[in-house]
C-alpha cells in the first residue's frame, strides 16, 4: 500500500508541476491581489499575511494538497511581485517521497549540500525556467520554487 502511495505521489507531482516559469495557478511577478484571484479561480483559499521578512513580504499562506497529505504553502513578494512559493512538509514519509519525486523529475541536482541538520538540493529546471530547492531535515522539509531569472539576479 505504501509503495502504491509513493507512485501516486510521484505521478501527481509530475502532472502538477509548474508550466513555464511559474508555479501552479500563479505566475512570477503577480501582485498579491492577482495571486488571490488566481487562487480563488483554482478553488484554493489563501490567508493574507503581510508579514515583513528581511527583504521581502510573506504575503499569503495557505495549504497545498500532495497525494493524501497537505503541505503549508507560503507566498513571498518583493516589490509587490510574487517571487517565491515555499511548501513546508512536516511528515518524514511525505518528505522522503517528495525527494524521490524531485529526483525522478529533475535528475541529478545542480547542487547538493550536506549540513549538520539537513541536506539541501537545488535543481535548475531550464525547460520551465524555475529554480527548485528542497531542504530535508530529519522529520520535515521545505520545497521552494522561484524563477531562475530571480535567482540569477540574487547571485545564487
Amino acid at each position: 500500500m505504501l509503495r502504491g502511495t509513493y507512485c501516486i505521489l510521484i505521478a501527481t507531482m509530475m502532472v502538477a508541476s509548474p508550466a513555464k516559469a511559474d508555479w501552479q495557478y500563479t505566475r512570477w511577478g503577480m501582485t498579491p491581489s492577482e495571486v488571490e484571484t488566481a487562487a480563488q479561480a483554482a478553488g484554493q483559499t489563501l490567508i493574507p499575511s503581510n508579514q515583513p521578512m528581511a527583504t521581502r513580504l510573506l504575503g499569503h499562506t495557505g495549504t497545498y494538497a500532495v497525494s493524501g497529505g497537505v503541505m503549508e504553502a507560503n507566498f513571498y513578494y518583493s516589490d509587490n511581485k510574487l517571487e517565491e512559493v515555499e511548501l513546508k512538509g512536516s511528515r518524514d514519509g511525505q518528505c522522503y517521497v517528495i525527494g524521490l519525486g524531485l529526483n525522478e523529475k529533475y535528475g541529478t541536482p545542480f547542487s547538493k549540500t550536506d549540513m549538520v541538520v539537513a541536506t539541501k538540493f537545488i535543481w535548475h529546471d531550464q525547460d520551465q525556467g524555475n529554480s527548485v530547492e528542497f531542504m530535508r531535515f530529519s522529520s520535515s522539509c521545505y520545497l521552494s520554487y522561484r524563477s531562475l531569472a530571480t535567482r540569477d539576479k540574487s547571485g545564487l
